[in-house]
């Protein structure tokens, strides 16, 4: 009698503890609405890019990119921490909000593009060096906490190749190794798509992309271009790098790698123009990174301006209701460094 006792009394202490659990948050706590405002922006030279998207309930959150300085990813403190520096207003409120960098416990996704220039100019090696380090660069990321997506499109102004976003790494480099970012199976030539069967020009990638892949509503945009000239938008708004500041800043990120002497083309676009513009514009305007790689350089993606912006990912947690909100994100690194991305966002 006495064991039986002893066992039901267990079980009763069990099943307390198990409601207990049950009780407990399964997320930490977001900090209450701050007092303050945010901070003005200044320079404005800094871009905060991310996807916002539902946790549960009323609980929300933005899957940033890092923000890189100098080639440095910079770590970002949320609410009541004495080194705060980045803050969301909503509907003209400063939210709370808990963030948290990027880790193997803090896992965030990244769907991430390729866009290679395949008109013959630029050097054949970078292909053969995206297929032999996307492997290890996939598994450095993923190490660091991103669970990372693969997809590709084969630029000249027009589409030349077309590989769908996809988490098989091996079947991702089979593509490249096989195609090349050429496949005449997915191909969409001017005038279909593009702005000029002859003029070689990253936007057009960027746009097929940014409206026809299958991205994840809870990843980043990251577009990864290579290229070796101008941008040239055909003397056409809608395919020049000011498309891509309407449309693109704040929800997607571009790197630029310029695989060629960039000082040769200065006096092309040292003005604005609808003719030739700099691709470094595309990185500038979205937050992204920039790197000049010399002719016949073998490319590691290990050793890309992209790995600091995807391992400096935050996660930005806060509260708010269900419906339209005008949402301000705001970057303030210090007296030369801030910057500020605005959106209307249905939750």
């Amino acid at each position: 009698m006495k064991r039986i006792y002893v066992l039901l009394l267990g079980l009763i202490f069990l099943l307390i503890g198990c409601r207990e659990n049950l009780n407990e948050p399964k997320f930490p706590e977001i900090p209450p609405d701050p007092m303050s405002s945010v901070p003005a922006v200044i320079k404005n030279n800094i871009v905060p890019s991310g996807t916002f998207y539902t946790v549960e309930l009323e609980r929300r959150r933005l899957n940033m990119s890092g923000i890189v300085v100098n080639n440095y990813g910079i770590p970002l403190y949320g609410t009541g921490d004495p080194d705060q520096n980045v803050w969301v207003e909503i509907d003209g409120v400063n939210k709370g909000i808990l963030v948290k960098k990027v880790s193997s416990q803090n896992r965030l996704k990244a769907d991430i593009v390729f866009c290679v220039d395949v008109s013959g100019s630029m050097n054949d090696a970078i292909v053969d060096s995206i297929a032999n380090t996307i492997t290890s660069f996939s598994d450095y990321i993923y190490r660091n906490g991103i669970d990372a997506r693969f997809g590709g499109i084969g630029f000249v102004g027009d589409i030349r190749g077309v590989k769908l976003l996809t988490d098989d790494v091996a079947n991702f480099r089979s593509w490249v190794k096989a195609k090349r970012f050429v496949d005449t199976a997915t191909q969409v030539l001017f005038p279909n798509f593009g702005s000029s069967s002859l003029n070689e020009n990253p936007v057009s990638a960027i746009r097929y992309a940014d409206s026809l892949f299958n991205w994840r509503n809870d990843a980043q945009r990251v577009f990864l271009v290579f290229t070796d000239v101008p941008v040239k938008p055909s003397s056409r708004e809608d395919w020049s790098t000011n498309w891509v500041r309407i449309n693109l800043r704040g929800k997607g990120v571009v790197h630029v790698v310029f695989a060629a002497d960039s000082s040769r083309y200065t006096n092309l676009w040292s003005t604005p123009n609808l003719s030739n513009q700099n691709p470094k514009d595309l990185a500038t305007i979205t937050g992204g990174t920039y790197r000049l790689l010399p002719d016949g350089y073998n490319f590691n993606l290990l050793l890309s301006p992209i790995v600091p912006s995807l391992i400096y990912s935050h996660s930005i947690d806060f509260l708010t209701t269900s419906g339209k909100k005008k949402i301000k994100v705001v970057a303030s690194l210090s007296t030369n460094y801030d910057g500020k991305s605005e959106y209307e966002i249905e939750f």
